[in-house]
């Protein structure tokens, strides 16, 4: 087998092809997706999905921040991506993914991410082959989740820009719209 082409449903431990992973870790090709945010009270967010999924997050205490929801995001997605082929081939017995950036502010006062990394920790009953084949089996399916099929962790390589529009109603008299961020 190609190491760079999983085959559909040849090995428990492989996924079964894009769909299945778009399916799991970010949707069909050509689907729009959207999260609508909303304050509902001092340093606290909602995300809500149009399906009626939602997420509290912000700055109060207690609540992940936006840039933990990022790295949650991050985390998630590998997660989401590996879990089902991981399943077919028996429970795993500990799936934890940790994503760690280190926080950083330029010169100029932009704040990003920096310094990224993934770390996964799994536990399996060896499968067919024996510990050694489950454990590389294993580590293929994170490395192909990590560099092809993981939505965030592909959009977060490639540094995907994303575009700002705004409508601003201030006591009732709205303005005009905004496209692309700074546009006058």
């Amino acid at each position: 087998m190609d190491d760079t082409q999983p085959a559909m449903g040849a090995d428990p431990v492989q996924p079964d092809g894009p769909r299945a992973q778009q399916r799991s870790a970010g949707g069909e090709p050509g689907a729009l997706s959207s999260v609508t945010v909303t304050r509902t009270g001092p340093g606290r967010l909602r995300a809500q999905a149009p399906g009626g999924a939602a997420v509290e997050f912000g700055t109060a205490d207690g609540l992940l921040s936006p840039a933990e929801l990022l790295l949650a995001a991050l985390a998630g997605c590998m997660a989401a991506t590996v879990e089902e082929p991981l399943s077919r081939a028996g429970e795993p017995e500990l799936l934890e993914l940790t994503a760690r950036a280190r926080h950083q502010s330029g010169a100029d006062g932009e704040n990003t991410l920096a310094d990224l990394g993934l770390e996964a920790r799994l536990r399996l009953a060896a499968g067919p082959g024996g510990e050694a084949r489950t454990a590389e089996r294993a580590r293929r399916l994170l490395d192909l989740a990590h560099e092809r099929y993981c939505t965030v962790s592909r959009t977060l390589h490639h540094g995907a820009d994303a575009q700002l529009s705004s409508h601003i109603d201030v006591g009732g008299i709205g303005s005009a719209a905004h496209g692309e961020a700074g546009a006058p």
